[in-house]
């Protein structure tokens, strides 16, 4: 009350009737996944609730989860295909665990100095790192889905990034395009002279348009910054938790057809 009285013009403190204690706890399972059981949200990991992570990360796990469960029970996809949540999601519940676990350290202190903490927190390193982890939309697989050898180098984001959205003409939104449950498979504009990427559109829908919505997409200034430019047609497929699985031209079209065969079954 000391301290209140102190530092706060009209504020007052009346009698304390209840309080509890609050504990931090940091689990992680050590697999996501068991026969026909699976773990998703808390009943996998705890953490800090610092930087308010819980809830998102929860979220993209059943939606990792969903897509796949609904893909292979409406046999667009085998059983193989559950095998992937838990290799990309135990290491992003690893990433939200160090996010909060950093943010938690600095606010509680632990014994810290105050121009410790606040050193670590003016570098601009640290901070885009936390900032993009507690947003939700800087987590990637990147690093845990299997890479696919031989594809160019290419501007944008990466396979296992998550899409970033874009402004296009007429006050539309790249999102506009994925609103749905399939995969999205964008043709992003070539500069100039370009190896059109009908021809390779067609093949993939023939074999896999069951399961992949095709949109061309319209150049903007906004999809230039976000996803680069380049001289052909590009494409990206976009997974159906907004992720992107694949990108390339359509020179490289059988790379993706080898990725579409190991998620996708085949139409008959």
């Amino acid at each position: 009350m000391r301290l209140v009285d102190r530092h706060f013009d009209g504020v007052s403190l009346g009698e304390l009737v209840w309080h509890s204690k609050w504990e931090s706890w940091v689990r992680l399972a050590k697999n996501y996944r068991e026969g026909n059981v699976f773990l998703a949200g808390d009943s996998a990991h705890v953490h800090s609730t610092t930087g308010g992570q819980g809830m998102n990360c929860c979220m993209q796990d059943a939606y990792n989860l969903g897509w796949k469960l609904g893909f292979v029970m409406r046999g667009l996809s085998p059983p193989e295909l559950l095998d992937t949540y838990v290799a990309e999601r135990r290491p992003i519940a690893e990433q939200v665990i160090w996010a909060a676990s950093s943010l938690h350290e600095i606010f509680m202190g632990h014994g810290k100095d105050i121009h410790e903490r606040a050193k670590k927190m003016s570098d601009r390193g640290f901070l885009e790192q936390v900032v993009g982890r507690c947003s939700g939309i800087a987590y990637t697989y990147r690093d845990y889905v299997p890479p696919i050898q031989g594809l160019a180098e290419q501007p944008g984001p990466a396979i296992g990034d998550r899409a970033p959205d874009a402004d296009l003409p007429g006050g539309a939104a790249l999102f506009d395009l994925t609103r749905h449950t399939d995969f999205t498979l964008l043709v992003l504009p070539g500069d100039g002279a370009q190896e059109s990427a009908e021809g390779a559109v067609a093949r993939v829908l023939e074999r896999f348009g069951r399961a992949i919505r095709v949109h061309r997409v319209p150049r903007s200034p906004d999809l230039d910054r976000r996803y680069g430019k380049s001289r052909d047609e590009r494409l990206y497929l976009m997974r159906p938790d907004g992720y992107i699985g694949f990108r390339g031209t359509a020179a490289e079209l059988p790379m993706l057809e080898k990725y579409l065969r190991s998620l996708l079954l085949e139409a008959v």
